[in-house]
C-alpha cells in the first residue's frame, strides 16, 4: 500500500515538473515588410501606384493602401499639411503583379489635385507594418 502511494506521489511529481518553463507569456515575433519604393504616375485618366512585391516568404496578407488629396491653385504646396484616408484593402491575389512590382489604379481622382499615397502591409492577424515612403503626383487632365 505504501509502495502504490510512493510511486503515485513520484508520477505526480514528474508530471508537474514536466509541465514546461513557468513564465508570463511572450508576444509573437512577426517580421511585416516595409515598402520603401512606392512610386505614383498620373496618366489618362486614372493614377497607378506601383511598389516592389515583398518576399513570398514574409508575412504580408493585405494592402492597405491610404490616399490624401489637395486642391492647390499654384505649385505642389510641400509645406501644406496631409490628411491621409484609407481608399482600398486589397489581398494578395488582387495585386497586379508584372516583373516584380505590384500595382493598383486609382480612377477615382479629380483634375488639378494633387495627390499623395501611402500604403501598409498587414498579416493575417490584422497587423500592419510600418507605412512606405509618400508617392505625390499631380492629376491634370490633357486636353487636346
Amino acid at each position: 500500500m505504501i509502495r502504490r502511494i510512493l510511486v503515485i506521489a513520484l508520477v505526480l511529481c514528474a508530471a508537474v515538473a514536466a509541465c514546461g518553463k513557468k513564465a508570463p507569456p511572450r508576444p509573437l515575433h512577426f517580421v511585416i515588410p516595409q515598402v520603401s519604393d512606392l512610386k505614383a504616375v498620373a496618366s489618362g485618366k486614372a493614377i497607378t501606384l506601383s511598389w516592389t512585391l515583398p518576399d513570398p516568404k514574409a508575412e504580408a496578407a493585405r494592402t492597405r493602401i491610404f490616399r490624401s488629396a489637395l486642391q492647390t491653385e499654384a505649385g505642389d504646396c510641400p509645406g501644406c499639411p496631409r490628411q491621409f484616408e484609407l481608399i482600398t484593402e486589397l489581398l494578395p491575389v488582387e495585386l497586379k503583379p508584372e516583373n516584380g512590382l505590384a500595382k493598383f489604379t486609382d480612377y477615382n481622382v479629380k483634375n488639378g489635385f494633387l495627390y499623395s499615397y501611402k500604403l501598409t502591409l498587414c498579416n493575417s492577424a490584422g497587423i500592419c507594418g510600418e507605412q512606405s515612403n509618400t508617392a505625390e503626383t499631380r492629376f491634370r487632365v490633357r486636353y487636346e
